[in-house]
């Protein structure tokens, strides 16, 4: 019976050295985090694009999208 409890003992204490190294999970955290700036950020940009008048929006989507600079997209 002594023999059975040595050899359970030894067992348990070298069964962590079997199981596979442990992996890290990703800390989705500072993700979401950033998901969450980003969509805030997204509506004010939205709700301040809506303030603006249709011609000043037009000048701003020829600035973004088009990569004009301010006086070319104000003259075009």
């Amino acid at each position: 019976m002594f023999r059975n409890s040595r050899r359970a003992a030894r067992r348990h204490r070298e069964a962590p050295a079997e199981l596979p190294p442990r992996e890290d999970a990703p800390d989705f955290a500072v993700e979401l985090t950033g998901r969450i700036a980003d969509a805030e950020q997204l509506r004010a940009a939205k709700a301040a694009l809506e303030r603006l008048r249709p011609a000043e929006r037009e000048v701003f989507a020829l600035c973004v999208w088009e990569s004009l600079d301010h006086a070319a997209g104000a003259a075009t």
